[in-house]
């Protein structure tokens, strides 16, 4: 489960426009699937950002681990027969 989001206000006005444009493409346009392109789009769009966010934090958190439990590779390591 994904902790909370600290700031909900790109998703809330991601949602908002999201049912702007069902609402516009439904009544206006009368072109439902039009609407529901566009308003997947945004949200797939939103959600891959988000993805390659967290994959960042991860491998940022990774490094830094990785840099904590070694010191780099000692002197006797490159001199091996």
């Amino acid at each position: 489960m994904s902790a909370p989001l600290k700031r909900p206000g790109p998703m809330a006005a991601l949602a908002l426009v999201s049912v702007l444009v069902l609402l516009y493409s439904v009544f206006i346009l009368q072109q439902i699937l039009l609407g529901l392109l566009l308003v997947l789009g945004f949200w797939f769009f939103y959600l891959f950002y988000l993805a390659v966010v967290r994959l960042g934090r991860i491998a940022t958190a990774l490094e830094l681990m990785a840099d904590r439990s070694t010191d780099g590779p000692t002197r006797d390591e490159f001199t091996r027969d």
